[in-house]
């Protein structure tokens, strides 16, 4: 049961674009097909983590937190729909 625990925990890592450091969970194996999970205007990738461990595997599953939201960087450039998809 532990093993099986420690399958459903995601991985955590960070990218940086254009000096904006952006955060990102990661579940499943690196050699799955991948799925990105976004999240809505309140919330962040952590939002993912119930449902997550039943998709993946097959699944590699990407939650990613938007500027200013969860984990990730706040922007002096600005957000919104066009910086997000900038992101993404």
């Amino acid at each position: 049961m532990a093993g099986a625990r420690a399958q459903t925990r995601p991985s955590s890592h960070y990218t940086t674009i254009e000096r904006l450091r952006l955060h990102h969970l990661r579940w499943g194996p690196a050699s799955g097909p991948v799925v990105v999970l976004l999240h809505g205007l309140r919330a962040h990738a952590y939002c993912w983590e119930r449902l997550a461990p039943s998709l993946a595997p097959p699944f590699q599953l990407l939650a990613l937190d938007f500027r200013g939201h969860g984990e990730s960087d706040w922007s002096e450039d600005g957000y919104g729909t066009a910086a997000y998809l900038e992101d993404l």
